[in-house]
């Protein structure tokens, strides 16, 4: 099994990545709270911007084209602040794939997979490059719930 997630691995398109992660955040008290959550996230390499929503505590980072950000190293640096990171939307660009009946999402360029919930009328989009939206579960963050995936351009 670890050949064929690694062959898999090897001929994913380069280009993958994260485009937008919106993650909730848990924990903050005050005006500058926000403030150290933008700061921290901005200083991982390959992110664009990172705005903090404090009515919503909402996070939302761009990322610079063909970046290497994971998902692990934005809740990472949410809780080296002392918060909490929570359910996260995200748009990122790779390739589903099915392995033993489970489905994946497999980005290049990262360490390993998420597990992902794949729903049918997607399903078709598999071995290909693309696009998708969903949502990682704050309970579940090696988990992407797929709502939508359409072919990268």
């Amino acid at each position: 099994m670890r050949l064929t997630i690694a062959a898999i691995l090897i001929s994913l398109p380069l280009c993958a990545e994260l485009k937008r992660v919106e993650m909730t955040v848990g924990g903050l008290d005050c005006d500058s709270c926000a403030l150290s959550v933008d700061r921290v996230v901005k200083r991982i390499r390959g992110v664009d911007t990172a705005e903090f929503d404090d009515k919503k505590k909402l996070v939302t980072v761009t990322f610079k084209p063909e970046n290497k950000v994971t998902i692990a190293a934005i809740r990472d640096a949410v809780k080296g602040v002392g918060y909490t990171p929570g359910e996260t939307k995200i748009t990122a660009r790779g390739s589903l794939t099915q392995e033993g009946g489970e489905w994946h999402f497999l980005p290049s360029g990262w360490a390993g997979a998420l597990k992902a919930e794949v729903p049918a009328e997607v399903r078709a989009n598999a071995g290909i490059d693309v696009v998708i939206e969903g949502i990682v579960p704050e309970a579940a963050p090696d988990l992407v719930k797929v709502k939508s995936a359409k072919k990268a351009e």
